[in-house]
């Protein structure tokens, strides 16, 4: 028998059941002590009752079998991420070094069972042992704090049960922690999880409700990489932004414990706060290790395709330990930059480098050695993707314009519209501040003048207004003036993407939830147009009726369609402005054509149809590209960094950063990019007017 038939039999013996208790009841009442009506009535709500438990019962397991389905399928989407994050941090072939951590405990409240010392390969067995489950990673620059914190979440998702909480990677630079406040916010522990909540949604594309219900159901294991992000000093104090983010930690509980928690930071950046008496209460801290000399070598050895090129770098820091290679080569980040710029070959075969340059007495420095491999990483990583058509001079100076962007809002804390500015992450539709406040809404609504200026003499044509068209020019060229004056004033805005995702074509169930909402709506407007026309306004015309309704209906189907299958389709970072200006143009046309048909079908197609369009047009352009107002405001960016110098950048800015992502110069973080490590983006930063020296050839 299968469930469902046992449960429908259960249903009916349930009814039976009341039925036969009713019956009994009433032969035992003498006559007129019931009425017959009322005891019916009665028996109908018992049975009423009883279907809307059975209603309710299994609105609650199809809502926990949803609940389900959806961890399972961010687990999917997580993992798949991450597994393309890994792989872009450690670069081909994607060995890792087996980094050793020891454990640093606070003056209180640490975690309980953490071990004395751990390593890479079980940092994940080292993690479930901690009671409660947090685990905050510190260590220096380039010492490979996200890799591990990326290889314990793998490790996490590979053995996950269900039930488990699926861990999610955060970068804090995403997060709005808010004025500073010397003690603890009232609002911290819902601080937390409006932050999660807000990430699942924008990153992973999860409906409010889901993501709500993931989050205060503990199925979210939050991993906050980059704590030491948040200032701009090194030193962090009790007031900080940091300091207040450790006390939204602190305050982030389940239950009666504390929810369980990841976190990344620079050593220097804990240890001031430490030193402030405030860390990450019941938490295990781990402080990662130098690579030793050993590791170095067994790195070098798996990564280079010819050992005795590299003979001369392995000897001088196996000599002399403590030196000046030693030391530059003493984090997996440097390691990974000396092969990327040493192992780069011509497309004949010889290599474009010799290692042995590292041991010049020109590098006399760690600090020396690292600028000197930075000046080459980028030129290198360039030059081995074939398929890329940017030139490293070009490339160099658009990056150092967004390095510079980055640095300066991480010195300076600028916020705009009571929103903090980012100072690592790279989010199109974010990054219009670049170029001004007030620069990019004035190109935005220059955008529009042009085709307003066209417009609207055809549109007042038809109107007896006893002005010329020069005249007409004129009053809209004021009118543009003050629509400019208005956008300047408007300092608070902040532009927000739509939520639509063209995406969802990529999967089949979109294509079929946009089919169904448009053959809903294709329904709707038929009904409704064969109805108003042949019911009401039969005289204007039954064709424009049918036209209006129509286009309605399939326009309503195309938005509900596409909002509803927004969950469907992979979000990358270009997508958010790609769908803004695409749902724009496409509504605007889609738009324009409807009331053009409409009416040259209802005045007559020669004046009317040109009359339909322009204002159809004119009206759908302007209203679709500002329903997508991130993505206008992305145009106006690239407009006004034409205006200056110091700040070009390319009028395929998405195309750029994908190249440069593919090339391993750039990471992807959610819905941004970020630089491949933040020493790479302050090398940038204070070197933007540096043209790199290409590559050539040394023996």
């Amino acid at each position: 028998m299968t469930g469902h038939r046992a449960r429908g039999l259960g249903y009916a013996g349930l009814a039976a059941a009341a039925f036969g208790v009713s019956v009994w009841v009433l032969r035992r009442l003498k006559f007129g002590d019931v009425d017959p009506l009322s005891a019916a009535i009665g028996f109908l709500s018992l049975l009423a009752g009883i279907a809307a438990l059975v209603v309710a019962v299994r609105a609650w397991r199809s809502q926990q079998a949803e609940t389900a389905q959806v961890v399972e399928q961010l687990a999917a989407t997580v993992r798949d991420k991450e597994q393309q994050a890994r792989r872009q941090l450690l670069g081909e072939p994607g060995r890792t070094i087996d980094v050793r951590f020891d454990f640093r405990p606070a003056p209180a409240h640490n975690a309980g069972n953490a071990a004395r010392r751990g390593r890479l390969t079980d940092v994940a067995g080292y993690y479930r042992k901690l009671q409660p489950s947090r685990m905050v990673i510190t260590g220096p620059a380039g010492a490979g704090k996200t890799v591990l914190a990326v290889e314990l979440m793998m490790m996490l998702l590979q053995d996950r049960d269900k039930g488990d909480p699926v861990p999610v990677r955060v970068s804090t630079s995403s997060w709005d922690i808010g004025a500073d406040q010397p003690h603890e916010p009232p609002d911290a522990p819902q601080r937390m999880q409006q932050w999660l909540i807000a990430h699942l949604v924008d990153v992973y594309q999860l409906p409010q409700r889901a993501a709500q219900a993931l989050v205060v159901a503990g199925l979210i294991l939050p991993v906050v990489d980059g704590l030491d992000e948040l200032d701009a000093t090194d030193e962090p104090g009790y007031a900080s932004r940091a300091g207040q983010a450790l006390r939204v930690f602190n305050a982030y509980q389940r239950y009666r414990d504390r929810a369980p928690l990841i976190v990344t930071c620079r050593t220097g950046h804990f240890q001031a706060l430490v030193d402030d008496d405030l860390w990450i209460e019941d938490a295990a801290r781990v402080e990662l290790r130098p690579v030793t000399v050993a590791q170095a070598h067994a790195f070098i050895t798996a990564r280079v395709t010819g050992i005795d090129r590299w003979r001369s770098v392995l000897d001088r820091i196996g000599d002399d330990e403590g030196g000046p290679l030693a030391v530059a080569l003493s984090t997996p980040w440097r390691l990974t930059l000396a092969t990327v710029v040493y192992e780069q070959r011509r497309p004949a075969g010889e290599y474009e480098r010799e290692p042995h340059e590292l041991t010049s007495p020109a590098l006399s420095t760690p600090d020396a050695i690292r600028d000197h491999l930075l000046a080459q990483f980028l030129p290198a990583a360039l030059s081995s993707n074939a398929d890329q058509p940017y030139d490293p001079v070009r490339a160099h100076r658009w990056l150092s314009v967004l390095a510079r962007y980055l640095h300066h809002n991480t010195a300076t804390g600028r916020s705009l519209g009571g929103r903090p500015l980012s100072g690592t992450d790279i989010v199109l539709h974010e990054l219009w501040p670049l170029a001004g406040s007030r620069r990019p809404r004035v190109a935005a609504v220059a955008l529009f003048a042009p085709m307003w200026l066209v417009a609207l003499p055809i549109i007042l044509s038809p109107v007896s207004t006893g002005f010329s068209v020069p005249q007409l020019l004129a009053g809209v060229g004021v009118a543009a003036g003050i629509a400019t004056l208005v956008c300047l004033s408007w300092a608070t805005f902040w532009p927000e993407p739509s939520r639509m995702n063209l995406n969802l074509f990529r999967t089949q169930r979109g294509r079929r939830t946009l089919a169904i909402d448009l053959a809903v709506g294709l329904a709707f407007g038929l009904a409704v147009g064969l109805a108003v026309g042949l019911a009401a306004w039969f005289e204007l015309g039954l064709a424009f009726w049918l036209a209006i309704m129509l286009t309605f209906g399939l326009l309503s189907g195309l938005a509900v369609g596409l909002a509803e299958s927004a969950s469907a389709g992979s979000l990358d970072p270009r997508s958010v402005i790609r769908n803004d200006l695409a749902f724009g143009l496409a509504f605007g046309l889609a738009f324009g054509l409807a009331v053009g048909v409409a009416v040259g079908l209802a005045v007559g197609l020669a004046f009317g149809l040109a009359f339909g369009l322009t204002v159809g047009l004119t009206f759908g352009l302007t209203s679709g590209l500002v329903g997508g107002r991130a993505g206008l405001r992305y145009l106006g960016l690239l407009l006004c960094t034409r205006w200056r110098p110091g700040t070009w950048l390319p009028w395929r800015l998405g195309r750029f950063l994908d190249a440069c992502y593919q090339a391993g110069l750039l990471r992807i973080a959610g819905n941004a990019y970020q630089f491949r490590h933040r020493e790479f983006q302050d090398y940038l930063a204070h070197h933007g007017n540096t043209t790199p020296r290409l590559l050539t050839p040394t023996r």
